[in-house]
């Protein structure tokens, strides 16, 4: 019987179509946009990375992600696109073989009790998890936006995290001057460049109405709320069958050069960390450097992801009606 002749192209072909699969597989598409203002803009999409000064497309920017051990995903709390990309960016990372804890600035750790009992009963059911923290009373955006995230991570089996002081912490700082807790290792103070930053920060964001002796202690408050992330991030990430851990969280909260990341780095300084910011289009020219005005003059961000406004509001307006409505 004569040999049979090697046929190296067949041989290829085998080989390329057990690689091929894994290889090449096409990504699901990124969502669809439902805000509407400003979907025509040209940075609407782009992915950017200020270390380099270039865009980077959606696969070279997952891939980053894959590679950090802590991903932190920001937001505009209003904004149905930013929830929308975040449940999608940890799907995409599970695909990647990555089983991240998933932390919340939402999910207060006085509620871990109610998140851990419903879960035992429904370890699938991201739709009971806002009723069984009341989350209708919370102040936050309508859970419908932040279920899809949570259920991705179930779906995959990976645990939910609290990420956030209780309330009663919070009063307790602000109003008798109690320090943070002492798991936190907050005893030195923060620099002073970063507190002053940090104080025209939270001035800003409630339009100069916040009364001047309420701002050290809102500083404090914000600096112990990013080490309690921070924390959490890490606990999470030693849990059985994790990978790491990702946050969701506002923006401010996932800044590199003060926020959860600069606790990251003290706690843990050989982990990867990664951060992203959602932003939403403004008047701004197509230069994303343009954007630096937002924060500081920097774009204190691995990588920013330009999406469409939700809405457009004066929020100072706004913060004076409501503060109107409640003196009456």
């Amino acid at each position: 019987m004569s040999p049979v002749p090697f046929r190296p192209l067949l041989w290829l072909i085998a080989v390329l179509t057990l690689l091929l699969p894994r290889a090449f597989a096409a990504e699901p598409p990124v969502p669809p946009w439902q805000s509407s203002l400003g979907q025509e803009a040209p940075l609407v999409g782009r992915i950017w990375q200020p270390s380099t000064g270039r865009f980077l497309d959606v696969q070279t920017a997952l891939d980053q992600m894959a590679g950090a051990r802590f991903v932190l995903l920001g937001e505009s709390h209003g904004n149905p696109d930013h929830h929308r990309l975040q449940a999608w960016l940890v799907e995409q990372l599970i695909r990647r073989d990555r089983r991240p804890a998933v932390a919340f600035e939402m999910f207060r750790e006085d509620q871990a009790p109610a998140i851990q009992h419903h879960l035992s009963r429904s370890p699938r059911d991201a739709e009971g998890l806002g009723p069984a923290v009341e989350w209708e009373r919370s102040g936050w955006p309508d859970w419908e936006h932040y279920r899809p995230i949570a259920q991705a991570a179930l779906d995959a089996g990976l645990p939910i995290l609290t990420a956030n002081l209780s309330n009663e912490r919070i009063r307790a700082m602000v109003r008798e001057g109690a320090p943070p807790p002492e798991r936190l290792g907050l005893d030195a103070p923060l620099p002073a460049p970063i507190a002053e930053a940090m104080a025209e920060e939270i001035a800003v964001s409630h339009c100069h109405m916040m009364p001047d002796h309420a701002i050290a202690p809102m500083v404090e408050v914000q600096r112990a709320r990013d080490a309690t992330m921070a924390w959490s991030m890490l606990e999470g990430a030693a849990a059985p069958a994790t990978d790491g851990a990702a946050l969701i969280a506002g923006n401010g909260h996932v800044r590199q050069d003060r926020g959860v990341p600069m606790h990251l780095r003290a706690i843990a300084p050989r982990a990867g960390v990664l951060s992203l910011a959602f932003v939403e289009i403004g008047q701004e020219t197509e230069d994303p450097a343009a954007y630096a005005a937002r924060w500081d003059g920097s774009l204190p961000f691995d990588l920013l992801w330009f999406t469409p406004r939700h809405r457009d509001i004066d929020a100072c307006a706004e913060m004076r009606r409501q503060m109107q409505r409640r003196s009456r």
